[in-house]
């Protein structure tokens, strides 16, 4: 998409989709007897996993080389129809390639062009779904110019967005997978400015999921009011839920409750201090059908999400340890 003008990069986007993120740690690893959350499934169910995969530092005692053995048993073991990953480099998303069966596929490029800097990825198991278009933007007055970024970050922020027909149900659906900025309150803010025209131009009969970490608490924060201004939250919305509130910023330690919120410039996913989670699923109520109902998790990250058949509501899964994935089920008939 490099060279497009803004308004053709909309058009295209139209036409696609975008995912999201979680982070776990190997502190917290389930035992291979534990059941999934949700596991796979044959349709016509979707399950949406967003996983912020920290980028790759050698770094102890949270090394790649510790983590990764972790999350490929968890993804083994969930098998996401779709997953949105954040912070994930080039050789990371090939170990993730390698990890995971043959039969996932992704699209995405990094944030300054090609293979350099983190991706905002997407995977999808390609049994279920037909990619039939997809593209990246960057958050930033020009949104075709790969690595560009005009808002005060330094670091350049990204969406990657596809379209899919589900080979189950014969539907399309869009994903939008983003990552806001640590640092620079207006570069999220007109961030998520950019994100909702973009998602507005997709056809209003398709539902849009998004999926990121947004950096930003939810209820109390710009990112969320102008997110939620025109997409539903899941969290908000469910009719049940099955865990407490857990704060999404836990540091590699058991997950924290409440909603004080943590400061949305926090440099990592996962920090001790309880806060509100933040959107990280999202989806827009089709115009042209009152019957389809979409929800979009209020989470920022560690969970799984499942999109189904049915009236409105939302369930959110269990959470015992740090990045224990927590299951929401979306429903998504017509």
């Amino acid at each position: 998409m490099t060279g497009l003008g803004r308004r053709q990069v909309m058009g295209l986007i139209a036409a696609a989709v975008v995912v999201g993120c979680v982070t776990i740690s190997p502190a917290s690893a389930e035992r291979a007897d534990d059941p999934p959350v949700l596991g796979s499934t044959a349709g016509p169910e979707l399950r949406v996993m967003t996983f912020n995969l920290r980028y790759a530092s050698a770094r102890a005692p949270h090394s790649w080389a510790r983590r990764r053995p972790v999350m490929a048993e968890l993804l083994r073991r969930e098998q996401p129809t779709v997953l949105g990953t954040q912070e994930g480099l080039a050789g990371q998303l090939r170990d993730l390639d390698t990890d995971l069966p043959d039969y996932y596929d992704r699209v995405g490029q990094g944030r300054r062009g090609g293979d350099r800097d983190e991706f905002v990825a997407v995977y999808f198991d390609t049994r279920r779904l037909i990619p039939l278009a997809h593209g990246d933007f960057w958050l930033s007055d020009t949104p075709a110019v790969p690595g560009s970024a005009s808002w005060g970050n330094v670091t350049p922020r990204m969406a990657t967005w596809v379209r899919f027909r589900d080979r189950s149900t014969g539907k399309e659906l869009v994903v939008v997978n983003t990552h806001l900025d640590n640092v620079a309150g207006t570069a999220r803010d007109r961030g998520a400015e950019l994100l909702r025209d973009m998602i507005g131009v997709f056809d209003p009969g398709l539902p849009v999921i998004l999926t990121g970490d947004f950096n930003a608490p939810a209820m109390r924060s710009a990112v969320y009011r102008t997110l939620t201004a025109g997409l539903a939250d899941a969290w908000t919305a469910a009719t049940t839920h099955l865990t407490p509130q857990y704060s999404t910023f836990s540091g590699f330690h058991s997950p924290a409750t409440g909603s004080t919120g943590s400061s949305p410039a926090a440099r990592y996913p996962c920090q001790p201090p309880a806060s509100t989670p933040s959107p990280a699923t999202a989806s827009r109520r089709p115009t042209t059908s009152q019957s389809r109902r979409w929800c979009r998790s209020a989470r920022r990250h560690c969970e799984v999400r499942a999109v189904s058949p049915g009236s409105l509501g939302c369930t959110a899964g269990r959470n015992p340890g740090a990045g224990r994935s927590a299951a929401t089920w979306i429903p998504v008939g017509p």
